[in-house]
């Protein structure tokens, strides 16, 4: 949000016009239409029934900020409970769980906070970056002695 609205200013785009139907963000908008695109923003609370109880830590619980100093797991959450009607939250966790099951070594990811990758005999490898640290700030190391090139960053 942030970054377009510094990029029109700066690239002087002056004024335009707001689609309101552009952005959901669950789980106070509920429908997948009419809108293009889901914004995560807030945290997605409800009671054991499925009511939405905003501002308060529900018996079900799913939010990004739990997750800031590491990787969520792979299937990081079961859906909400069955009285729950929103069908953006669902969406929305069916789409990270999907996400974190199709990265392969997300596993090795979430233990670790670091990168891997497969390597030649399908084994899990931490990988390097020219200066770069994982979610610890550690420093990532190169395992593969040089035999794996990274590739600058466009």
């Amino acid at each position: 949000m942030d970054a377009f609205a510094m990029a029109s200013y700066n690239k002087k785009v002056g004024a335009f016009d707001l689609d309101v139907d552009l952005m959901a963000q669950p789980p106070f908008d509920e429908k997948l239409a009419p809108f293009d695109i889901l914004h995560y923003t807030f945290g997605q609370d409800f009671d054991e029934k499925g009511a939405f109880v905003p501002g308060k830590r529900g018996f079900w619980h799913w939010d990004k900020r739990d997750w800031a100093g590491m990787p969520p797991p792979v299937k990081s959450s079961d859906p909400p409970p069955d009285g729950c009607k929103n069908e953006l939250v669902f969406r929305l966790v069916e789409m990270v769980n999907q996400a974190s099951g199709d990265i392969e070594c997300w596993d090795e990811y979430h233990k670790t906070g670091r990168v891997h990758y497969k390597d030649g005999a399908g084994q899990c490898q931490t990988h390097r970056s020219s200066g770069s640290r994982d979610s610890r700030g550690q420093a990532l190391i190169d395992p593969t002695g040089g035999k794996v090139p990274v590739l600058p960053l466009a």
